[in-house]
């Protein structure tokens, strides 16, 4: 990877991670974030570029302020806005959000699954008591005695 490639991903990721955007290398190295119905570009400049083969999705961005016609075609079409205009421009080609797996799930949650993890000091589990208030008795009692209810 080219120093000017490094430096595009960086750009670029700077745009999409608070959005939780998926940032890939194309053919020739260089970051897009890939969608449904286009693809968002690095150009080199201040701004972006968004390609697509939909001519409703042209229209739809063409609508968006900001965006502006670059290369036009037939059948597809690339047109350039500022990094503002991210967000509007990711929801209309239905962009790839990133998967983290299972850092991406709250701390609270995770660490009901993981025995490593301290215990958390949260209301989550306050609001699941070790009371049954129905029954009068703890669910650990009543798990002892094989599901017995007490």
């Amino acid at each position: 990877m080219t120093g000017e490639q490094r430096q595009a991903f960086a750009q670029v990721r700077a745009l999409a991670t608070p959005q939780g955007l998926l940032v890939k290398a194309d053919l020739e190295g260089y970051p897009i974030i890939p969608g449904r119905l286009g693809q968002v570009e690095w150009t080199g400049g201040a701004d972006l570029a968004v390609f697509t083969t939909r001519r409703l999705v042209t229209r739809m961005l063409l609508k968006i302020s900001g965006v502006r016609r670059h290369q036009m075609g037939a059948d597809e079409s690339r047109m350039l806005f500022p990094p503002g205009a991210l967000r509007e421009v990711t929801s209309v080609i239905g962009a790839q959000k990133e998967r983290l797996g299972l850092f991406a799930v709250p701390a609270v949650l995770r660490c009901r699954y993981l025995p490593q993890c301290p215990a958390p000091a949260s209301s989550y589990f306050s609001l699941y008591s070790r009371r049954d208030p129905a029954r009068g008795t703890s669910w650990e009692h009543s798990e002892r005695k094989g599901g017995a209810e007490v």
